[in-house]
């Protein structure tokens, strides 16, 4: 009978203590395995229509809402940028390299997620929020969200 509790307790052990393999949140080679930890951030812009016919969103991961209202002239774009990873301070750094980037043309108005190429496992998400005038078309490329 000792015997039997004995090697019950020695796996018990080995895993309280994180000996066994796999129990790190991080792989070996640096992949994050858990995305408990989110860091947000809330972001706005703006851009009056002068000559441009279209709005443009090239997203990645989230969230797109679209209103088109009438009797305004201006695009309003706003939303949040959210980032899991395995420490509050990791997602923290990551929040900072995720970014919305909004530019303008004679043509168009694009509102553009950027983020980092190595995520090793963390989770980028950015939601939209957009207002347009009613008679500016739209054109969404989103590749992970709706």
């Amino acid at each position: 009978m000792k015997r039997i509790a004995y090697w019950i307790g020695l796996p018990v052990l080995a895993l309280s203590m994180g000996a066994l393999p796999g129990c790190d949140s991080a792989e070996e080679d640096g992949t994050i395995r858990n995305t408990d930890f989110v860091a947000t951030a809330a972001f706005s812009h703006s851009a009056d229509v002068t000559d441009q016919t279209m709005m443009r969103v090239d997203g990645i991961n989230g969230t797109v809402v679209l209103r088109a209202e009438p009797n305004v002239s201006s695009v309003v774009i706003t939303g949040e940028k959210r980032v899991g990873s395995e420490s509050l301070s990791d997602a923290t750094e990551y929040l900072q390299r995720l970014n919305v980037i909004v530019t303008q043309t004679d043509d168009e108005i694009v509102a553009r997620t950027e983020q980092p190429g190595d995520s090793d496992g963390r989770e980028f998400i950015v939601d939209y929020d957009i207002t347009v005038p009613a008679d500016l078309e739209v054109d969404i490329n989103h590749v992970n969200g709706v």
